[in-house]
């Protein structure tokens, strides 16, 4: 029987997000316009070495205030692509070492 049988209750979680999609429904096209993002200048870059591997360091990277950071990263990568030559067969190798690597301080 239709009358005695229990009313459908949306659980209070999907309440919630129905009444959030409503009103971004309603307020759609009322929201402030983002701002464009910040244009940045050109990063300088110069070819490093390692492990047969030519990669684009930021010059920032290499002298300056951000020094250490690049030395840090000058190892860390210096390890990773010394252990992709361990793993790698030297005729993929190849192919592997032609892909640009860039490492951007930002």
């Amino acid at each position: 029987n239709p009358r005695t049988a229990p009313k459908f209750a949306w659980p209070k979680r999907l309440a919630m997000v129905k009444q959030e999609i409503r009103e971004k429904a309603r307020n759609r096209g009322k929201e402030k316009p983002k701002p464009a993002p910040k244009k940045t200048g050109f990063i300088d870059h110069s070819p490093v070495k390692f492990q047969g591997w030519t990669l684009q360091f930021d010059k920032r990277l290499l002298a300056g205030k951000h020094k250490a950071v690049g030395d840090q990263v000058r190892r860390m990568i210096d390890v990773k692509l010394y252990e992709i030559t361990l793993l790698v067969p030297a005729s993929r190798l190849k192919h592997l070492r032609e892909v640009p690597i860039w490492v951007d301080l930002d």
